[in-house]
């Protein structure tokens, strides 16, 4: 299996690197641009393996990232390349924008030409990005990118169990009656709840609140003494933590002192994903008891 892993000679680039190396069915292409957080000596380690290559460049190249794919032929994309210092994005917001989206896009659109060209199919996971959480009914309309096919599951079902795949036109004629079967699939009682969840989630009020409430939770969040950056997209957010500062311990005591369900996703990072409906003052209670775990 080949992958191409972007911005893996920073911190967490080069442990996945270092690890999915382990993996002797693994081949690896590493691209990163080497800026301040790139260090080649992250991957002492592995110099000389047969199975690992590093290129310099940026994935705001274009032309870069399509003859890489052309010719590398990979298997998987793993995208870890970000300007996330905060004091550079104020001093030079540019490459923060070039680097976390336009250069986002242009994986995206290689990956789309790469499929193309293979006569593959390029398929978006939007079980967790779906159904509104971003603040469009699906993430990737926030894209340049249209896949051939997304899942979805989870929120679809508002609360019951269903899962879909689904599909655009060019592979809408690929499943035949019998082809795909699913004990959760097709169940009436699922599916009249899951187009009363589309139809929800499809109103531009309710999308509109997504984004505005969003907004507004990040840049609370960002305020917390122990946060060092909020990000993400409309209710599906997230907070990296100022060193030393424990994600787990941090989740436990919010759930134990405050009964606040938060989850951390790494050693130093919480998710959080409130209800789409939350409110504005639901909102400001859940920040007061996130400054009260200070």
């Amino acid at each position: 299996m080949k992958i191409i892993v972007t911005g893996g000679a920073g911190f967490i680039g080069s442990c996945f690197v270092r690890l999915a190396l382990e993996d002797p069915s693994l081949e690896i292409l590493n691209l990163d641009k080497l800026t301040y957080a790139g260090n080649l000596e992250n991957l002492d380690p592995i110099a000389g393996n047969p199975r690992y290559r590093f290129i310099k460049g940026d994935i705001c190249d274009a032309d870069l990232l399509n003859t890489l794919f052309a010719d590398f032929k990979p298997d998987a994309v793993a995208h870890f390349a970000a300007e996330s210092h905060v004091d550079r994005s104020i001093l030079a917001p540019q490459p923060v924008f070039d680097t976390n989206l336009r250069g986002s896009f242009n994986l995206l659109e290689a990956a789309r030409a790469a499929c193309d060209r293979a006569g593959a199919a390029l398929i978006f996971d939007e079980i967790q990005t779906g159904m509104g959480r971003t603040g469009t009914l699906w993430a990737y309309e926030q894209t340049p990118v249209k896949p051939d096919a997304l899942t979805s599951a989870k929120a679809l079902g508002g609360g019951l169990p269903i899962g879909a795949l689904i599909t655009g036109e060019r592979l809408q004629d690929t499943f035949q009656p019998g082809d795909h079967g699913s004990t959760f699939a097709g169940g009436p009682v699922a599916c009249a709840a899951a187009l009363v969840a589309l139809q929800i989630c499809s109103e531009p009020a309710v999308l509109a609140s997504v984004v505005r409430l969003g907004a507004h939770f990040a840049e609370g969040l960002a305020r917390l003494p122990y946060v060092s950056r909020a990000r993400g997209r409309g209710l599906m957010l997230a907070i990296d933590l100022a060193d030393g500062v424990d994600a787990p311990a941090l989740a436990r005591r919010a759930l134990l002192e405050q009964r606040l369900v938060v989850n951390a996703t790494g050693p130093g990072t919480i998710r959080l994903e409130p209800p789409l409906i939350v409110t504005e003052q639901e909102i400001e209670q859940a920040l007061s008891w996130l400054q009260s775990l200070a």
